[in-house]
């Protein structure tokens, strides 16, 4: 392994960032996940490699509560905006804004409006208007689910995997949405 690539891949990592699936420095990753985690360790990082699930990053020695609620955070509002298009957007549609071929205007996200997120986004969240939500999104693209382009929201592969349990249950998610 080339020294350049792994100091690519300790700065992207020391940044906060994931590298996942269709990263270039992934299949980097995968051939030397041993000699990379070994030379990590010796400066003090404890590199987490996710080869099931297409991911990797540095596990905190503190386990920053922090960051753990910013990402919980837009987890959630990543599949509140998933569930929202999912009655706008046909099929079609949608697979492609999952993959990341289809973007969405930050300023068409318009959750608090919804009564079905109002209530999430303000009690659970803790946000409080469009802007604040704007905000956070592109906050949040430093943990690579998606990224914000001139104002639009596109996905990333890293994505996957927090729509996964959201597009196998949303029928569940909605039927017990509606009993309530």
């Amino acid at each position: 392994m080339k020294n350049k690539l792994t100091k690519q891949i300790f700065d992207t990592l020391r940044k906060g960032k994931h590298i996942s699936v269709g990263n270039t420095l992934w299949p980097h990753i995968e051939d030397n996940q041993e000699k990379l985690e070994s030379l990590f360790s010796q400066i003090g990082f404890n590199l987490q490699v996710r080869s099931e699930k297409g991911y990797a990053y540095f596990l905190p020695d503190d386990d920053d509560l922090a960051k753990k609620e910013s990402v919980r955070k837009i987890v959630g509002i990543l599949n509140m905006i998933l569930l929202d298009l999912k009655s706008k957007l046909n099929q079609s549609e949608m697979e492609q804004f999952i993959q990341g071929n289809l973007a969405l205007p930050l300023d068409s996200i318009n959750l608090h409006s919804t009564a079905r997120f109002s209530n999430a986004l303000s009690s659970v969240l803790k946000i409080s208007d469009t802007e604040q939500l704007n905000n956070t999104i592109r906050f949040s693209a430093k943990y690579g689910f998606h990224k914000v382009e001139n104002d639009r929201l596109y996905l990333l592969p890293a994505s996957h995997r927090i729509f996964e349990f959201s597009m196998n249950h949303v029928d569940k998610l909605l039927q017990i949405e509606e009993e309530e």
